[in-house]
């Protein structure tokens, strides 16, 4: 009767507020497992689509009423406004020769207005882009948040020296749904009022950042041609999700000039809200570094910003945590099938390797005995031209290795190398163990500004949440963020 009075009765009759996470006892889980499921398809992707809907109605109303008045309909932010105090004292990227020092004038243009002039940086045809534009136009319809698949090719550092950031950028990119999972606005907004969700590090909580479409662009080019060109992160085609994000951290920072310099498992951290840390390189073994906040009164950037706390004091701390090359070559590939982001620095200024610049790593594989990282230059280009690199022949010489790491050709800032180079040549990886669960899910409009666009979305992903399993290993096979180093040797197949 002893045994029987001490049995914790309420950890199996009042854990039902923990069944949508699938943390209650085994017995609701597996009962209720159907109607959590459910639940969580609606709320996803039922609820994601008509709250796109129900949106496009809403803006059809305020166009309806208020586009005779710019002031009412066009969105400006007031706290982060397009002029200098948002700029800083810009610096640039001092390793980038091609754009990373620009000192040519910034005017500042809505993105509404990028397609009317080709939607690309590149575009010279001047001649084609006179035509002279009302200010009381309807926007363009060119311009997307989102173009198609999110891939690192939409990445393209411009003068910022923000290479740390827009790592950190290429890093989720290969990650379904997760720059997606930032983005509060699902689509183009034809105001320019877009909202970005980003963990605030310092504080350690996650905020909404309210951001305009005011984008810094070259002035020359827009005065005497009317070409909207960049001065930072560069847009692929007509889409716009590099520009904002890019400026909500800035506007999270303080300016844009708070963003150069910096370390990218801090971006990361920001956009997964998981914890960080970062392994160097010490003689024979990596030794692991975690990445903690610091307390901080004013910015470290901008002079006069009095009483303006920097969001980016943060430190790395040494532990007595380390492990073999060999081993730490197997806790690549666990973070790496863990759906974790990792990034590399630290390298020397050999084959196409540049140093003081963040790196991603997108992959790693082994074949037939090679090791092989897949690393990517936020640049979009500059590449490793040692073995493995794009012109290698080793390519030719392993068939096997190439088709296993579906190699292509060409200039796009990613390349192969082996681990052994890469311990030649790098001296740092940073790792943020990312949680993957059914929270992590979002609906996926690439067809925007269709009108059977979110419908798409959501029979699309209610497909893979219900057909393919997807929910299910989200929910039940989730893999939760942690301050421990992962073990080596349990199967993470689970965590798709």
């Amino acid at each position: 009767m002893a045994e029987s009075s001490n049995f914790d009765w309420n950890k199996y009759l009042c854990c039902w507020s923990d069944l949508l996470d699938a943390q209650a006892c085994c017995i609701y889980n597996v009962i209720f497992s159907p109607f959590v499921l459910l639940w969580h398809s609606t709320r996803i992707y039922f609820c994601g689509c008509l709250c796109v809907y129900l949106k496009r109605l809403w803006l059809m109303v305020c166009c309806f009423l208020c586009r005779t008045c710019d002031c009412c309909w066009m969105y400006t932010d007031k706290e982060f406004p397009p002029n200098e105090t948002s700029l800083g004292e810009v610096k640039g990227d001092t390793a980038n020769s091609s754009s990373g020092k620009n000192k040519s004038a910034t005017i500042w243009v809505r993105a509404s207005e990028f397609s009317q002039c080709g939607g690309r940086p590149q575009n010279t045809n001047y001649d084609a882009l006179e035509e002279k534009k009302s200010k009381k136009s309807p926007p363009a319809e060119g311009m997307k948040l989102f173009q198609d698949e999110i891939t690192p090719e939409d990445i393209c550092q411009g003068s910022l020296g923000d290479c740390w950031l827009l790592a950190a950028f290429s890093c989720l990119s290969i990650h379904y749904g997760a720059i997606q999972s930032r983005f509060i606005t699902k689509e183009y907004d034809p105001r320019g009022k877009y909202k970005v969700k980003l963990f605030d590090v310092q504080e350690e909580k996650w905020k909404t950042l309210v951001v305009d479409d005011y984008i810094p662009v070259d002035a020359d080019s827009w005065n005497n041609h009317k070409v909207a060109k960049p001065k930072y992160t560069q847009p692929n085609g007509n889409e716009l999700w590099t520009m904002i994000l890019e400026k909500a951290f800035a506007k999270l920072c303080g300016s844009y000039a708070n963003l150069e310099g910096g370390t990218a498992v801090w971006a990361l951290r920001a956009m997964t809200g998981d914890y960080a840390r970062v392994f160097k390189l010490e003689g024979e073994s990596w030794r692991r570094w975690n990445l903690q906040s610091i307390n901080a009164k004013e910015s470290r950037c901008e002079p006069g910003a009095k009483g303006i706390p920097d969001k980016r004091a943060a430190g790395l701390v040494r532990t007595d945590e380390t492990c073999t090359k060999d081993d730490f070559w197997e806790l690549l590939e666990k973070y790496a099938k863990l759906k974790s982001v990792l990034t590399c620095n630290g390298a020397q200024n050999i084959q196409g390797l540049h140093s003081g610049h963040a790196y991603a790593i997108l992959n790693v594989k082994k074949e037939d005995g090679n090791r092989l990282i897949n690393i990517r230059n936020p640049w979009g280009s500059g590449e490793w031209t040692g073995d493995w690199g794009d012109n290698s022949s080793k390519w030719q010489e392993h068939p096997k290795v190439a088709k296993t790491c579906k190699f292509e050709n060409k200039d796009d800032g990613a390349f192969w190398m082996c681990y052994e180079d890469f311990l030649k040549y790098w001296t740092g990886v940073g790792i943020v163990d990312r949680t993957v669960d059914v929270h992590t899910l979002q609906i996926d409009i690439e067809d925007e500004g269709a009108a059977c666009g979110p419908t798409t979305a959501c029979l699309y992903g209610c497909g893979k949440f219900w057909c393919c399993c997807q929910g299910c290993r989200r929910l039940y096979c989730a893999h939760r963020s942690s301050q421990e180093t992962a073990k080596l040797g349990f199967c993470s197949c689970c965590y798709t």
